[in-house]
């Protein structure tokens, strides 16, 4: 074959090639009006192509992913009862003297933590722990309560519950649940309280008691709805009783 022939057949095979694409070309052109695009176009076309196949996804994913993200925010950061159920019964003296039933506080959402006065560690941090998120709520404070029970109705007297729980606010509630009704309250909310004794004598008063130190949140239907330890961030369990404050009641 001559250097004739061969440019020959090298300039029909360029012409093949470019006669497909203008064909391609023309064939994305609108209305029926064929016309050979320019290369500046031709780009044009390919990016309107490219967008119109990648675009919309990308955009349905970052939708997703904004969503998701909305959705971890409005978690609890406590624990959950699920199913939620309904508060088991806590009813005693308050420490003004008057009667007193956790079911009355429906309508708030109520954080409940057992302790005693005598604690040397424990309460004092709970409570002052529940006064940060209460003073934090300055708005819905009328639909908070913070309820103190007392695993000690040996020592703390209403009278004694008065002193110690007005020292952290006196909004608060502290409670004197009965030597006989208190036992079925601890095992209703599994409450761990036990005296230990400082002496060798079991009838002396001079003790303490070990307990478990968690915080009891109560929904606004009087649901037990979330447990957490009484070291948890103030913020985080603000966080979690406005979530429930937004709830219907």
């Amino acid at each position: 074959m001559n250097k004739q022939l061969q440019i020959n057949l090298w300039q029909i095979h360029l012409w093949g090639i470019n006669r497909r694409r203008l064909r391609t070309v023309q064939h994305e052109c609108r209305d029926g009006n064929f016309r050979t695009l320019s290369p500046a176009e031709s780009l044009h076309e390919s990016s309107l192509g490219f967008a119109r196949r990648f675009v919309g996804p990308v955009l349905a994913l970052l939708l997703i992913a904004i969503l998701s993200a909305g959705c971890r925010s409005e978690s609890f950061n406590a624990t959950e009862y699920d199913p939620p159920r309904e508060a088991p019964a806590i009813n005693g003296i308050n420490k003004d003297g008057s009667e007193f039933s956790i079911a009355d506080l429906k309508g708030k959402v109520t954080l409940v933590f057992f302790g005693y006065t005598f604690c040397p560690d424990i309460c004092p941090l709970a409570l002052a722990n529940m006064m940060q998120v209460y003073q934090a709520l300055p708005d819905d404070q009328e639909n908070i309560a913070v309820v103190f029970v007392s695993v000690d109705p040996e020592r703390d007297t209403p009278e004694r519950l008065a002193e110690y729980v007005t020292a952290f606010n006196p909004d608060f509630y502290g409670v004197h649940v009965s030597e006989a009704d208190l036992p079925a309250v601890k095992q209703a909310y599994g409450v761990y309280a036990e005296k230990n004794y400082l002496t060798d004598e079991e009838s002396s008063i001079d003790y303490l008691i070990d307990h478990t130190g968690w915080v009891y949140i109560i929904d606004k239907q009087g649901r037990l709805r979330l447990t957490l330890s009484h070291t948890a961030p103030s913020d985080e369990i603000v966080h979690d009783v406005t979530l429930l404050l937004k709830e219907r009641g």
